[in-house]
């Protein structure tokens, strides 16, 4: 999982299907859309990572954008799943 920003583009363009994607634009960037469709979502728009959805989600791995991935969340998204943060 990662936002609806290069995580999730790039992670499409891969064939990869994310069990889920924070979105922080409403509606999607419209080269994800069709792409998208189906994939659950939280709104990020406010900035603050819902653990609790992640922890949900069960994902193998977290994209998280740098801002988000700080040393202070960094424990927090690790201790969901491995955690690559992206620029």
């Amino acid at each position: 999982c990662g936002t609806d920003g290069s995580e999730l583009c790039s992670l499409l363009a891969l064939g990869e299907r994310p069990v889920g994607f924070g979105q922080r634009n409403d509606p999607v960037s419209p080269w994800l859309a069709g792409l998208a469709d189906g994939l659950d979502s939280y709104d990020l728009s406010s900035g603050e990572t819902q653990y609790e959805r992640l922890i949900a989600w069960a994902p193998d791995l977290l994209l998280v954008q740098n801002g988000f991935a700080t040393e202070e969340t960094m424990p927090r998204f690790t201790a969901v799943a491995p955690t690559v943060a992206t620029s």
